[in-house]
């Protein structure tokens, strides 16, 4: 007969919001905003400079994202008529293994 492993919610959600976690998510966050910073394009450098990796209490604990505060990245993530697109947060996103 097979062992099957059920988590526990309760104890997903306690360990979700424990220390230990949030300095993994800090890792990861890190690691993010240097691949994202690695791979975008560079015109003036503004766009790269504003990548950051956070760790952040979200809902359900802590969570690792990448933010940019650069008021074009739509346009450099999705491309324009002539703007080609670099989908830079999708590719780090897509980079990064937890």
């Amino acid at each position: 007969m097979p062992v099957v492993f059920t988590p526990n919610p309760a104890g997903i959600a306690r360990m979700s919001r424990d220390n230990e976690f949030r300095s993994f998510m800090e890792r990861v966050a890190r690691e993010m905003e240097q691949e994202a910073q690695a791979i975008a394009p560079v015109s003036t450098g503004a766009y790269r400079e504003s990548l950051r990796g956070v760790a952040e209490m979200g809902r359900d604990g802590w969570e690792a994202k990448l933010t940019t505060d650069s008021p074009y990245w739509p346009f450099l993530e999705f491309g324009t008529s002539d703007t080609p697109m670099f989908a830079t947060l999708r590719t780090t996103l897509s980079m990064v293994r937890v």
